[in-house]
C-alpha cells in the first residue's frame, strides 16, 4: 500500500519520526551521494547508465509520492526483531531487492541481552554464486520464507561481521 513509518509519523514516537524523515529525505540522500557517491559509481556503474545522469543531478522523493518525474525513491522503515529464544539467525544469506541502492541498519542490543550474536554478516560465494530456486530449498533444509535465503549456507563463507 506504500505506507511506511516514514509516511505515517503518527503511528510512532515524534523522535522516531523526525530520524525516519530526515533518512528518507533528499537531504539525506545527497549527504549519502557525497560520501558514498565514487564508492555507489565503482560497485554500481549501471545506476547512472540507466538514468543516463550523474548521482548528484538526481531527483529523489519519498516512497508512495506521485511525482512520476523522480528518479530515486527513497524509504525509511523501523524493523523489530522478537528476542532470542533458540541459535539460528533471522535470516540466512540473502541479498536484499538488487533494485536498491544502498540501505543501513541501526541496531540496539538491550544491555540485559546476554546471547551471543545479533550481528550483520556479509558473505561471499565459494566458486560461483548461484541462488537456490525455490524448488529445491526445502530439500537443503533452507527457509521457505519471502526473502529470507538466496543461497546454500555450505556455499558461502562470512568475510565481514558488524
Amino acid at each position: 500500500d506504500g505506507k511506511t513509518a516514514a509516511s505515517s509519523p503518527k503511528r510512532i514516537h515524534s523522535l522516531w519520526a523526525k530520524y525516519l524523515s530526515f533518512h528518507s529525505s533528499p537531504t539525506f540522500f545527497r549527504e549519502v551521494v557525497r560520501v558514498f557517491g565514487s564508492a555507489i559509481r565503482q560497485h554500481r556503474p549501471d545506476v547512472e547508465f540507466f538514468f543516463n545522469k550523474s548521482l548528484d543531478s538526481m531527483r529523489p522523493a519519498l516512497r508512495g509520492h506521485q511525482d512520476t518525474s523522480t528518479d530515486i525513491i527513497l524509504d525509511a522503515q523501523v524493523g523489530i526483531n522478537t528476542p532470542v529464544t533458540r541459535v539460528g539467525s533471522t535470516r540466512g544469506p540473502h541479498y536484499d531487492r538488487l533494485t536498491e541502492l544502498y540501505a543501513g541498519l541501526l541496531y540496539f542490543r538491550d544491555d540485559r541481552d546476554k546471547s551471543s550474536g545479533g550481528a550483520l554478516r556479509v558473505y561471499e560465494c565459494l566458486g560461483q554464486c548461484k541462488e537456490i530456486p525455490r524448488r529445491e530449498k526445502r530439500a537443503l533444509g533452507m527457509s521457505m520464507k519471502h526473502n529470507h535465503e538466496h543461497f546454500d549456507p555450505k556455499k558461502v563463507r562470512v568475510v565481514s561481521s558488524v
